[in-house]
């Protein structure tokens, strides 16, 4: 796992306003593919998917951190129920490694349906320029 950056989430609780909520993220390279995890510190952190599903989850927008800061040595993911997965020690600095692109789903080529011809206009009810008064004529 390498950590290519780190940032917070900060939402604001409406029977607290004033002590925000902040979550740690961390984007990090697992075999080649983009992940995040996410947690109150860097002690407890939960697995996460993209960026903006964490986002999505958390309410509000990740700050990214222009650099990445200290963290604490082992960094442990747990899972919900708060039992720990993994401890994740620190091994080198390194430059990150290449992502694999996303799988983008490709576009079916819609097949045209058949064109019918429009039916002929029926012959107006009604002259034109003279308007029928609504409930007029019983249906």
């Amino acid at each position: 796992m390498v950590i290519t950056r780190a940032g917070q989430v900060r939402t604001t609780n409406p029977l607290r306003p004033l002590t925000p909520e902040v979550n740690e993220v961390l984007q990090v390279v697992i075999a080649g593919k983009v992940a995040t995890a996410y947690g109150p510190d860097f002690t407890t952190l939960r697995r996460g998917g993209a960026a903006s599903g964490v986002e999505a989850m958390l309410g509000s927008p990740i700050h990214w951190e222009p650099t990445l800061p200290t963290f604490p040595d082992p960094i442990a993911i747990v899972s919900e129920e708060g039992t720990p997965l993994a401890q994740l020690t620190f091994r080198a600095c390194e430059a990150p490694p290449a992502v694999k692109a996303p799988k983008v789903p490709k576009a079916e080529a819609r097949k045209k349906a058949p064109r019918q011809a429009a039916p002929k206009a029926a012959a107006p009810k009604t002259p034109p320029g003279f308007s029928m008064p609504q409930g007029a004529i019983a249906e």
